[in-house]
């Protein structure tokens, strides 16, 4: 990546913004929050050099506010909830609400891209959301102290070929199996409700969440956390399968420790 001394970061949910300021600022990059009211955790102020608020009907005061502080590379972590899409405040915005309705359809993958591309138009480079994340994205490996049998190598495997096709679809990003039965698909509820559903459909149950295929990595890059691993405790899930080279693990020492203590699977596999 090209040396680059300032950044703005369009903040969501979660804690993967607060970890991508945290390690910006340890290479001294400079960050300037745009933080979303009701999304972003006000504790990123501990890690940013400004930070602006505004809520989602504001988009077009958003771009205003990163012209004038002259940004000229930004990157966007973390999920802005997706029922603001329903509430019909995105449509307060005139430019926001055009820019939905003139789209072909209302999927994540669309409404970004789309993003990204008013954004570039004013001169604003929208980098890759794990930039500066690098430690937190695993390898192919298993990770857990537990290792999987024959069949849930071949669960794992299964579950792998059904997310990348619901992935091409732009439906989800994760399914749970049991036994090369597909028991749940993730949609627009988002990951923990899918592992929800289909941990309680099978004892011992499998989640593999993998990117889409030709993923842009400047949106919607898998993340996993502590939340899942709590959700999969819940259900009943035995382990998750993810992306390796694209999965970004928050709190990726806390996550394997509380898999091994929980005795679950965490394994990495080759997304191709």
């Amino acid at each position: 990546m090209q040396n680059i001394e300032r950044i703005g970061l369009i903040a969501g949910n979660g804690r993967f913004p607060l970890l991508l300021a945290e390690n910006a600022l340890r290479k001294k990059i400079r960050i300037i929050c745009l933080a979303i009211k009701g999304d972003t955790n006000p504790k990123i102020k501990k890690y940013v050099d400004e930070i602006y608020w505004f809520r989602v009907r504001e988009f077009s005061k958003m771009i205003s506010k990163m012209k004038g502080l002259g940004l000229t590379n930004v990157v966007m972590a973390g999920q802005i909830n997706p029922f603001h899409l329903f509430t019909g405040e995105v449509f307060m915005d005139i430019e926001l609400s055009k820019l939905i309705k003139q789209l072909r359809d209302r999927r994540a993958d669309t409404i970004f891209s789309a993003i990204v591309q008013r954004l570039e138009e004013d001169g604003i480079n929208v980098l890759p959301s794990h930039a500066y994340m690098g430690d937190y994205i695993p390898p192919v490996g298993v990770f857990s102290k537990l290792k999987p049998t024959e069949e849930e190598w071949q669960d794992f495997f299964f579950g792998k070929t059904v997310a990348k096709e619901i992935g091409r679809l732009d439906i989800g990003q994760t399914v749970v199996v049991k036994g090369k039965t597909v028991l749940s698909v993730e949609a627009f509820e988002g990951t923990n409700r899918c592992i929800a559903r289909g941990g309680f459909l099978a004892k011992d149950a499998l989640v593999v969440k993998m990117s889409k295929p030709n993923q842009d990595m400047r949106f919607d890059v898998p993340v996993v956390g502590i939340k899942t691993i709590k959700a999969m405790a819940y259900s009943g899930c035995k382990g998750i399968a993810v992306e390796a080279g694209k999965t970004i693990v928050i709190d990726k020492d806390r996550v394997l420790r509380a898999v091994d203590r929980l005795g679950m699977l965490f394994v990495a596999l080759q997304g191709a």
